[in-house]
């Protein structure tokens, strides 16, 4: 390219042999374009062999510095994205969204729940990647001050998802918002997107400063004292098909 490479949206792009999982090529052609202000990373192509993997690779490669970027949008199988997270190097204010896409819709089979739970919808590396980003802000008092949790609206998700937004940041260095979007649909009961969220609580490095709450799924009576006793400094509560 003859100018700087600003943005970049790949799109069901297949790059890389499947044992690379397409993150080592990736982060390979990343590492070339410093000046990348929004990145874009949709439902990466992999070979049929490459689908049943379990767990997820430390990265082998140099990581990726982006010391521009603003946006990172991320929507792929969890341990992938994952992995593609860790391999980059980027800012603490960068605004963050990660989809983590069911099993099912690739599985070539018909959808049931045995085929989702080959996917989880929960890793204990989504910690670590927002304490990463985030923590530093949070110990120095500033907190996102609004979460919000709904339906997923990305049009690709074909299965029951929940979306969990932090948003509303006390000050900077936090961006405006961080967005999660996983996979409920290995939990089979009424109740699956208070489990779904009792597990991401655990995820976030600090809530201490969540204020306003906006519920808008329904959730059962474990995952509202699940809340409560997160949630110590919430003032303002919206519910909305939810009980």
């Amino acid at each position: 390219f003859h100018a700087p490479l600003t943005s970049l949206t790949l799109n069901k792009t297949c790059c890389g042999s499947p044992d690379r999982r397409l993150v080592g090529p990736l982060v390979e052609i990343l590492r070339r374009l410093p000046s990348l202000e929004h990145l874009e990373v949709t439902l990466p192509v992999y070979e049929e062999e490459d689908y049943h993997l379990q767990g997820a690779k430390e990265p082998e490669y140099q990581k990726a510095s982006l010391p521009k970027l603003k946006t990172l949008d991320v929507h792929d199988e969890l341990p992938q994205a994952l992995s593609l997270i860790e391999s980059l190097d980027i800012p603490p204010n960068v605004q963050l969204s990660l989809v983590s896409e069911a099993w099912g819709e690739y599985d070539r089979e018909t959808f049931s729940h045995e085929s989702a739970q080959q996917i989880p919808s929960y890793d204990p590396r989504i910690r670590d990647i927002l304490t990463n980003q985030y923590g530093a802000a949070c110990r120095d008092g500033v907190w996102f001050t609004r979460l919000n949790v709904m339906e997923s609206e990305v049009p690709q998700v074909t299965v029951s998802a929940v979306a969990i937004e932090l948003c509303d940041p006390s000050g900077g260095p936090l961006p405006k918002n961080m967005l999660l979007t996983v996979d409920c649909e290995m939990y089979q009961s009424s109740a699956r997107h208070s489990q779904a969220l009792s597990r991401l609580y655990l995820s976030f490095p600090s809530l201490d400063g969540i204020e306003t709450l906006e519920v808008y799924v329904v959730m059962d009576e474990e995952g509202w004292k699940e809340t409560d006793r997160r949630l110590t400094a919430l003032t303002h509560l919206t519910v909305d098909n939810a009980y």
